[in-house]
């Protein structure tokens, strides 16, 4: 029932069936994570190695440090760090072909590069 300024009406509503759609992630995949080094892109590839069996290559401005180095660590090598600047396009593209020298092709990149003013989300 919609009631408006011109009174009430009454609306029926059709329930459709959900289009299936092709996965979006493939399984033996090879992602880029840039901003990898952060909690959130480290669980990500961990997930996506898991889930996927995926290669990752994890991409950011400093390598990661402490405990965040030693989760790198357990994950490889299906998992891998390169230092790059996303906001350097020379260094992006020097960064796809190593990617593309290495793995042969590479289907998706997450963009999680980002910086917070008082800590890591993760």
């Amino acid at each position: 029932l919609h009631v408006g300024a011109e009174g009430c009406r009454r609306r029926a509503w059709r329930v459709c069936e959900p289009v299936a759609a092709a996965p979006v992630l493939r399984r033996g995949g090879v992602y880029l994570i840039s901003g990898g080094a952060g909690g959130i892109g480290l669980e990500l590839a961990a997930w996506l190695h898991r889930e996927y069996d995926a290669a990752v290559v994890l991409c950011g401005r400093s390598r990661p440090a402490g405990a965040r180095l030693e989760r790198l660590r357990s994950l490889a090598p299906a998992i891998s760090f390169v230092e790059a600047d996303v906001a350097d396009s020379e260094r992006v593209r020097g960064l796809i072909a190593e990617v593309l020298a290495q793995h042969g092709r590479l289907h998706g990149v997450f963009h999680l590069a980002g910086v917070l003013a008082d800590e890591y989300a993760l």
